[in-house]
């Protein structure tokens, strides 16, 4: 099924979209508790929560409404619409993270992008999958996504890592570290806008050839 260049792209589009979701989304915590001459705001778990609150409002409300979005419009139009906005959301987290606020918005952001992008991402997949291999074709999606939402932390623990100050007799995370973070995940973020074009490109694609197959 890997042959199938939609299914192949499609797949990759996921998986990057679930990398970047956890690279950030894990970093949250860390850098809210963080102290403030680390770009810190020395939150508790509380302080937490309520930044990371419109992240996931905005994903319970948005993700099943993506479905009516994508009723209306197709898989493909509103899945580029979704890359394009959680990429100006990664730039957004990764130029305006100084303040609580900023950071709850931008997270807001990049929640809308990810919806419309992982609920057009899996309907790609399945309609470019024969019916009998349906279950297989998920189950692989699946385990791609898994694969990048485990990579993602990895990739923020290695920054915050090997980017760490001295605070108060304490090692943290050093601000450097977080905006190695964001601008990462920004720029992963642009390639699934690049999938996402190729996907619209090999679906015209095939719309073309397809009447002159059924012809021979």
């Amino acid at each position: 099924m890997l042959n199938n260049k939609i299914i192949l792209l499609a797949n990759f589009l996921l998986l990057i979209s679930f990398l970047t979701m956890f690279t950030v989304y894990q970093t949250i915590p860390i850098l809210v508790r963080s102290p403030f001459p680390v770009g810190g705001f020395e939150g508790d778990a509380i302080t937490t929560a309520n930044i990371q609150l419109p992240f996931m409002i905005v994903f319970l409300l948005f993700a099943p409404s993506s479905g009516f979005v994508i009723s209306k419009l197709g898989n493909i139009k509103p899945t580029l619409i979704g890359t394009i906005i959680s990429s100006i959301g990664f730039f957004s987290i990764f130029l305006l993270h100084s303040t609580e606020t900023m950071l709850a918005g931008t997270l807001a952001i990049i929640a809308t992008g990810l919806s419309l992008t992982q609920v057009g991402g899996f309907n790609i997949v399945l309609e470019s999958t024969p019916r009998q291999f349906s279950g297989i074709s998920l189950g692989m999606t699946v385990l791609l996504n898994l694969i990048g939402g485990a990579i993602g932390p990895v990739i923020a623990g290695i920054y915050m890592q090997t980017n760490q100050v001295f605070v108060n007799g304490s090692l943290f995370p050093s601000s450097q570290s977080y905006n190695l973070i964001f601008v990462t995940a920004a720029l992963v973020s642009l390639i699934s806008v690049i999938l996402a074009l190729l996907i619209k490109k090999g679906s015209i694609s095939n719309a073309k050839s397809t009447p002159m197959e059924e012809v021979h």
